[in-house]
């Protein structure tokens, strides 16, 4: 968790990036009745360990999958935003988003405070070491990751990652696509 590894920093499609992350994980749904959807809203370039930033993006598709049990919709996306002012990343060309949703029961309020820390788990089988990881990998490639929860409703896991140099181009007509 401590001890740094060298990282091997290359550009790659946001969307690139969920989608390998979708076909690793996809085996896991075998058996059960998860529905796993995507919407691709805007395209971005960011710069990334790729193999790091697919551990954080299986860690919270696995993360969704616990959350549902056998029944229930996971949710991927990848959009762009401008950097807001009060935004502490140094993204001046934007910040690409890759989102998880679940449709499970959301996390009590009095959990959300300690989500990124480490030993910290609600798992009977967990370590609570795979959230608070995905936050130092996030944070070394100079994003963040941010969480939205509604009890009953489900929780949304965000990277929030800088925009690589050049001026992210709109992918289209929002897709949804269902993978079976």
């Amino acid at each position: 968790f401590t001890r740094p590894s060298p990282t091997s920093l290359s550009d790659h499609l946001a969307s690139d990036l969920a989608e390998e992350a979708l076909v690793l994980f996809n085996p896991r749904l075998s058996g059960k009745k998860i529905e796993l959807s995507k919407q691709y809203l805007a395209e971005a370039r960011v710069r990334v360990d790729k193999q790091r930033l697919l551990q954080v993006l299986l860690n919270l598709l696995n993360n969704a999958a616990d959350a549902l049990g056998d029944t229930g919709q996971i949710t991927v996306t990848v959009d762009v935003r401008p950097q807001a002012a009060e935004q502490s990343l140094n993204a001046p060309d934007g910040i690409a988003l890759i989102g998880v949703g679940d449709s499970g029961p959301g996390i009590p309020p009095g959990v959300r405070g300690r989500l990124f820390d480490p030993f910290f788990t609600t798992k009977h089988d967990g370590t609570g070491l795979g959230l608070s990881i995905s936050q130092k990998i996030v944070r070394d490639h100079g994003g963040v990751i941010t969480v939205s929860s509604v009890e009953g409703k489900g929780s949304t896991f965000q990277v929030n990652l800088p925009v690589q140099s050049s001026t992210p181009a709109p992918v289209g007509a929002p897709v949804s696509v269902s993978i079976p």
